[in-house]
C-alpha cells in the first residue's frame, strides 16, 4: 500500500507537535486513526462466525475419570469415552466478542515516529472459559479445512475508504486545534 503525501504530512505533524505539544498532537493522530478504522472494525466483527446456540466446550485436562495401574505398575489416567468428560457451556459469539481494536503504544509494537492501531483477536475475553483460539483455523485453514478469512479481505477492501476518512478527520482536528 502506498500513500501519497506522507512526507509532507509527517513534517506538518512534527510542526504541530512543536506548537501544541506532544499529547494533543498524539490525540489528534490516534483519534483520526480510530475514526478511519471504524468501518473495517465493524465489518470484521460482523463477518465473524457465530454459533446459533450455546455449546459444550470440553476440557482436555478433565477427561480422565480415574486411575489404573498398567502391566508395568505405572499409574495411568483412565480416558473418558467421547462426550462424557468435563465440559463447560460456552456462550455463542466468543470469536466476535474477542475481536478488539486498540492503540499500539507500548513494547515492541509501539510506533516511534507516529501512531498505529491494531485490530486483533484478544485472549481470555470469554466470560465462561478461555479465548477464541480457533480464529487462526478460520483465517488460515488447516490440512482438512479450507481457509475462511475475514481480516485480510476486509482490510484489502477497506483501506482506500480508511485513507479518505483519515485525511478528512485529521484535517478537521488540525483545523480545530490551530484555530
Amino acid at each position: 500500500m502506498q500513500i501519497r503525501g506522507l512526507d509532507e504530512l509527517n513534517k506538518k505533524l512534527h510542526q504541530l507537535r512543536e506548537e501544541v505539544g506532544n499529547k494533543d498532537a498524539g490525540g489528534v493522530l490516534y483519534g483520526s486513526l480510530m475514526f478511519a478504522s471504524t468501518p473495517m472494525y465493524q465489518a470484521i466483527r460482523a463477518k465473524a462466525p457465530v454459533s446459533p446456540s450455546m455449546y459444550r466446550r470440553y476440557m482436555s485436562g478433565g477427561q480422565g475419570t480415574g486411575y489404573y495401574y498398567d502391566k508395568n505398575g505405572k499409574k495411568r489416567r483412565r480416558r473418558a469415552k467421547r462426550g462424557t468428560g468435563k465440559y463447560q457451556m460456552q456462550n455463542p459469539g466468543l470469536y466476535r466478542q474477542s475481536i478488539k481494536r486498540r492503540r499500539l503504544t507500548k513494547g515492541v509494537s509501539a510506533n516511534i515516529d507516529g501512531a498505529a492501531i491494531a485490530i486483533y483477536v484478544a485472549e481470555n475475553t470469554g466470560k465462561t472459559f478461555g479465548d477464541a483460539y480457533y480464529w487462526f483455523f478460520n483465517e488460515y485453514g488447516t490440512a482438512y479445512q479450507a481457509p475462511r478469512p475475514i481480516f485480510r479481505p476486509t482490510f484489502d477492501g477497506g483501506y482506500a475508504n480508511a485513507e479518505v476518512r483519515f485525511a478528512q478527520k485529521l484535517g478537521e482536528r488540525i483545523d480545530k486545534i490551530m484555530g
